[in-house]
């Protein structure tokens, strides 16, 4: 290792500790993020959490998307782990240091595009599970609990394959009992459903 390291030129050198700094980096960063794992945008508890499952989180699609930044830790030292190797790799072919720093300064790049491309493309296809409230609108569900003209009760809604239980007003002021047929009309505000009957 050390013959090799002599062997490498100042400018040889630099690709080498960029690409092997960059690399761990962005090792270290995936492992980080497989293990902890990403959700799918601004979570708030909904009301008490009973909703048969556990506490339920919602995304109200401002959320702030979890996956690949350029300007990151993940952009950078992708971008400085193919720049290093790339450069290495041209400057032992004799390409010469203009063409060996275009060449490196190209392959990071394309490795960074590569990576933005590969992270948008899984955060597409995640299911994280997050319940967009907008989703609720035109849906269908029964009361859970009763629902006073001008008070709030509950309605048991299927939205997005699950049976979820929000707070629920009623739409057109009429009382709602157990067990009767709603229809959501529009999302009020947090967790909380206008419905109904029909």
């Amino acid at each position: 290792m050390n013959e090799l390291w002599e062997s490498y030129s100042a400018l040889e050198r630099v690709y080498f500790c960029s690409a092997v700094t960059g690399g761990s980096i962005f090792i270290f960063w995936m492992v980080l993020q497989l293990l902890a794992g990403t959700d799918g945008g601004l979570d708030t508890d909904a009301s008490g959490g009973d909703v048969g499952h556990g506490d339920t989180h919602f995304d109200d699609g401002g959320g702030i998307d979890p996956g690949f930044k350029v300007l990151s830790s993940q952009g950078l030292s992708s971008f400085f782990t193919m720049f290093g190797v790339v450069g290495l790799a041209l400057s032992r072919r004799d390409v010469g240091p203009v063409g060996s720093a275009m060449g490196g300064l190209c392959g990071g790049a394309l490795m960074v595009y590569a990576m933005a491309m590969l992270f948008g493309f899984l955060m597409k296809m995640q299911s994280s599970g997050s319940l967009q409230m907008k989703n609720a609108v035109g849906q269908e569900g029964t009361v859970y609990l009763n629902i006073p003209p001008d008070g709030t009760g509950q309605a048991r809604i299927n939205m997005q394959a699950r049976l979820e239980i929000f707070d629920a007003i009623s739409d057109n002021k009429i009382e709602l009992a157990t067990g009767t047929r709603v229809k959501v009309t529009r999302v009020v505000s947090g967790n909380t459903i206008a419905v109904v009957k029909i």
